[in-house]
């Protein structure tokens, strides 16, 4: 049994490598526009950040980066990629909104594992809930479904670790 979750684990972690973590188009979909709402959800990851302090410096860390890294790909350099330094942008977005999800999930498990099922089961919601925003903008037809579903991604992940922490205290 084990076996075969490690294997499914490591299917699913290569492929978030592979295709999210070291892909990116040469050109945007939506050409070189950017959104308010999706530049303002980007400061949203300031919120968990000001939580999170008091209990883990190193989570308030990444969180007020992904803020930083986030601003700067999702709002002023939306669309640019032809540069190396554009490029860079929207990969150290990606690479540290996927490390600071995993943190979470890591630390919620961690910190629930076999003591409180229900703070597990709203930490897993919340996860999956920012994740099924994340999928829909991603497949947005267009570049409004795309703002919403996107914002909507950051608004879930970040109220959610917020009030997370508030509720449950980690």
């Amino acid at each position: 049994r084990g076996e075969i979750a490690m294997s499914f684990s490591k299917k699913v972690l290569d492929s978030v490598a592979q295709h999210h973590l070291t892909s990116l188009p040469t050109e945007y979909k939506w050409g070189k526009r950017r959104s308010t709402l999706v530049g303002v959800s980007c400061l949203m990851f300031v919120l968990p950040g000001i939580c999170v302090w008091p209990l883990c410096r190193k989570e308030a860390l990444l969180w007020f980066s992904c803020a930083v890294t986030s601003t700067a790909s999702d709002y002023f350099y939306s669309g640019y990629r032809e540069r190396p330094f554009d490029r860079m942008v929207h990969y150290c977005d990606k690479w540290l909104a996927s490390v600071t999800l995993l943190w979470v999930i890591v630390s919620i498990s961690m910190q629930t594992a076999g003591r409180d099922w229900n703070a597990l089961g709203v930490g897993v919601l919340l996860v999956v809930a920012s994740l099924y925003c994340l999928v829909h903008s991603r497949t947005a037809q267009t570049f409004e479904q795309r703002n919403l579903w996107h914002s909507l991604w950051h608004a879930v992940a970040t109220c959610g670790r917020a009030g997370f922490v508030m509720a449950f205290g980690f």
